[in-house]
């Protein structure tokens, strides 16, 4: 096990925006926890990067708020407990130096910028997909990334299983990139599988069909008796046609 806990050359300054920014996180992701998976899984897909949005709304379909405003709301949300608090973690121990050095505006600039920036690069590479991407991970990574710079000789002091040992931050910096990397290779590992499982359910449904249509096509139809025409039983007695069961039930299919 390998946890970074703080650098040995704090800014000493309070980094009023880093903790808000902390917050902010911590906010969004309660919300979450107090959502159903329904309402958790909308959050998402209204508030996530969805790369195909882009050329959809090129196209003229759909609404330019749609399309850009997640690139900045998607920073706020997070998959899950690991995912939130890896990066906050990180950000918590590095940002304070980096808002030091670059002022309170200039870091919040600065890391909505990169945020934003890796957004677009994720979109761009991914321009038709329709998986929604969360997460503050490209901020941060721009954060840690002014800080290797701007404090490259620091160490961090960091917990090594039951050892606490001082780290120089160039390897935790790569530990934590290596770590996005991987994140990133599951992800779209994850999005394969499930796209080849959908694909073979989709072959496996038109074979399906295709050979119910031939068996119809070459059997003869059984007879069928002649009964007298009763009158149908969805029919009320001054005429309106009551509900039925199926009518009744609200079709869901445009939520998946």
């Amino acid at each position: 096990m390998f946890l970074p806990l703080r650098d040995e050359n704090p800014s000493g300054k309070f980094a009023v925006v880093n903790v808000c920014l902390l917050l902010a996180n911590i906010a969004a992701f309660l919300y979450e926890l107090s959502l159903t998976p329904h309402a958790a899984r909308a959050l998402e897909m209204t508030y996530g990067v969805i790369p195909a949005r882009i050329p959809a709304w090129l196209a003229g379909h759909g609404t330019l708020e749609a399309a850009l405003l997640p690139f900045l709301t998607s920073m706020f949300l997070h998959g899950g407990w690991a995912h939130i608090l890896g990066n906050l973690l990180f950000l918590w121990i590095f940002g304070d130096n980096v808002e030091a050095a670059f002022g309170h505006l200039g870091y919040l600039l600065f890391y909505f910028v990169c945020g934003i920036g890796s957004g677009l690069v994720h979109a761009a590479f991914n321009l038709h997909s329709h998986l929604p991407a969360v997460g503050a991970s490209g901020a941060i990574s721009g954060v840690l990334g002014a800080y290797i710079v701007l404090e490259p000789r620091n160490r961090i002091l960091s917990l090594f299983f039951i050892f606490v040992v001082r780290v120089p931050a160039a390897i935790v910096l790569g530990v934590w990139f290596a770590m996005q990397f991987l994140m990133g290779l599951s992800t779209i590992g994850t999005a394969a599988m499930r796209a080849l499982r959908s694909g073979s359910a989709s072959r496996a449904t038109s074979a399906s069909c295709s050979a119910a249509g031939s068996a119809g096509a070459t059997t003869s139809p059984a007879p069928v008796a002649a009964t007298s025409p009763k009158p149908p039983t969805s029919l009320a007695t001054n005429g309106v046609p009551k509900a039925s069961a199926v009518n009744s039930t609200p079709d869901w299919s445009a939520w998946r």
